[in-house]
């Protein structure tokens, strides 16, 4: 809480964009497409492999599809 005894809130804290924080990730997406790099959307992970230090690959699964 804060001295005035409201509670604080991120929105408080932070700068948020004007049309929200999803033009922060579009822009991202933008850069990386750009630099020709391969964002794949709608998906989550299923498996992680990794040499403990590093991820060295991701399976992922979109909706409707199984991971290979």
């Amino acid at each position: 809480m804060s001295k005035s005894g409201s509670v604080k809130t991120l929105v408080d804290t932070f700068y948020y964009p004007a049309y929200g924080t999803g033009t922060i990730y579009e822009n991202h997406l933008q850069n990386l497409e750009a630099a020709g790099r391969e964002v794949a959307t709608s998906t989550f992970p299923v498996k992680i492999g990794h040499n403990g230090r590093r991820i060295l690959w991701v399976d992922l699964e979109s909706k409707g599809s199984k991971a290979a």
